[in-house]
């Protein structure tokens, strides 16, 4: 083995030993000795070297729950001063990215905890079990009573190596899709409904996924399911698949079990309608609970109680909800079209950017609660809201001005006219207007947020819209209703 020397406790100018208080990685400031009256510590009395046989550790097959990583030896300390290390574990040559473990001293072996290497390893790398890159180091210390004091001047190696560390890992392969299949669709893995991964990045890191369906009543007596990975999707068959502990006198949340046979584990859900199954694939949990096709806007824009007068935010993944609403200042979202029903409360105070004028905030689920999510506006105006109940933020945007542009006026956002709202603010009209071919409507001359579709369904971002012929007339956009809609009248 190579020893290696390090200079300790004094400088390039033969200083000597001093106690402070103990340095931060990287790179400590040299030592000093001020007073002079300490005796000098000779650096060839320390070596340390590596114990590791190989440049790999594999804490997945270490048996044992201490891993003995270097050996040293040291003399001559001053007097009082006992030897102390920490190992450094990183990610990159110049350990920016990197994390340091306590040791603990055995005779002349240094050894690391293994749970605290695993505990390391994910610190500096996240939770993906494949075999790492790791780049080590030693830092030894003279240590008397409260006083730490680095061995080494600045820029010191002392035992560095790189190894192939593989951690431990949660035990299971965790992959990027998956798909619920059951007795809904026969059991054929090739029909399931594919879950959607709730945030982007390594799914080891990133392992929760949520799907959404709907019970029919005909399945009322046993919609029976389980969770099967891409790769079995793709192979036909059940490997890696999962279901549900058995016997479990709450099937609609516990842990998911190892299934990989068609039926067998299946967890079953008797409730008609709209549901969902937020699944964790690292942790191995499931949760099964109502979806819901809408969030209802209440509020002093709309009505704190009167569901005729609610509107809806509408959803294509039962995660995120949009939609055009009036607000007057307090509003909160409901899950059915019930004032009573279980509602979306303020979590928090929102912000308003002052440059946008776009409120942010985050809501929670709270049967107790009856505070409400607030906006700036105290006369009242539509605003574009958005929600994602798994993120538990919302947005809305103030709608303060509607133009209309198209083909009649070369698409120049900059002078599309504007259109006159009614008192609410909720319906915008423009009368004898020259139309042709395709239009639709945009935000206070810009294309940040516009509004298009269908006659009968306009909404944020959708596609143009068109008259079929060249000639005047009133446009009416509607705001007031769900869906949203525009008349367009040929005079």
């Amino acid at each position: 083995m190579n020893k290696i020397k390090i200079a300790a406790l004094i400088a390039a100018m033969g200083m000597g030993l001093a106690a402070c208080d103990e340095y931060t990685l990287p790179n400590p400031p040299a030592q000093t000795n001020p007073d002079g009256d300490m005796p000098i510590y000779n650096a060839s009395d320390l070596t340390v070297s590596s114990a590791i046989s190989g440049d790999a550790i594999n804490l997945l097959t270490t048996q044992d729950e201490m891993v003995k990583f270097a050996t040293y030896s040291v003399e001559n300390l001053p007097e009082g001063y006992t030897f102390a290390s920490k190992v450094v574990l990183s990610a990159d040559k110049d350990f920016a990215n990197s994390d340091t473990l306590a040791t603990e001293l055995s005779g002349a072996d240094i050894m690391l905890s293994k749970a605290e290497m695993e505990a390391s390893i994910i610190k500096v790398f996240g939770n993906n079990p494949s075999a790492k890159q790791v780049y080590t180091e030693v830092l030894a210390y003279a240590v008397n009573g409260s006083n730490t004091v680095r061995l080494g001047n600045p820029g010191t190696e002392l035992c560095a190596k790189e190894y192939t560390i593989t951690p431990i890992g949660c035990g299971h392969v965790i992959e990027s899709e998956y798909y619920l299949v059951g007795n809904f669709c026969n059991w054929d893995v090739t029909k399931g409904i594919k879950f959607t991964k709730l945030e982007e990045g390594d799914p080891y890191d990133h392992p929760t996924f949520m799907v959404a369906f709907d019970v029919p009543a005909d399945m009322a007596d046993g919609y029976q399911w389980k969770v099967v990975p891409a790769s079995a999707v793709a192979a036909g068959n059940w490997e890696g698949a999962w279901g549900v502990e058995p016997d479990v006198e709450n099937d609609l949340e516990g842990k998911l079990v190892s299934a990989p046979a068609s039926g067998t584990d299946a967890g079953v859900i008797s409730s008609v309608g709209s549901m969902q199954i937020n699944i964790n694939m690292f942790d191995l949990t499931y949760k099964v609970s109502s979806a819901y096709p809408y969030l209802w806007v209440f509020g002093a824009g709309t009505s704190n109680t009167d569901a005729s007068k609610a509107l809806p935010l509408a959803t294509d993944n039962f995660i995120n909800y949009s939609g055009t609403v009036r607000l007057r200042r307090t509003f909160f979202f409901a899950t059915e079209r019930d004032s009573r029903s279980v509602s979306f409360r303020k979590d928090g105070d929102a912000e308003t950017d002052e440059k946008t004028d776009v409120t942010t905030g985050k809501m929670k689920i709270d049967p107790n609660s009856r505070e409400s999510m607030q906006v700036p506006s105290t006369t009242g105006m539509i605003y574009y809201i958005q929600a994602n109940v798994v993120t538990l933020t919302w947005s809305a945007v103030p709608i303060k001005l509607i133009n209309i542009i198209g083909a009649f006026n070369g698409w120049d956002v900059e002078k599309a006219p504007a259109m006159t709202p009614n008192s609410q603010n909720t319906v915008w009209t423009i009368k004898d207007i020259e139309l042709e071919g395709e239009f639709k409507f945009c935000v206070s001359n810009a294309w940040t947020y516009s509004y298009g579709g269908s006659e009968d369904n306009i909404v944020q971002n959708g596609g143009n819209l068109s008259v079929p012929e060249k000639g005047t007339y009133d446009v009416e956009l509607h705001f007031d209703k769900y869906p949203n809609y525009v008349t367009i009248t040929k005079k």
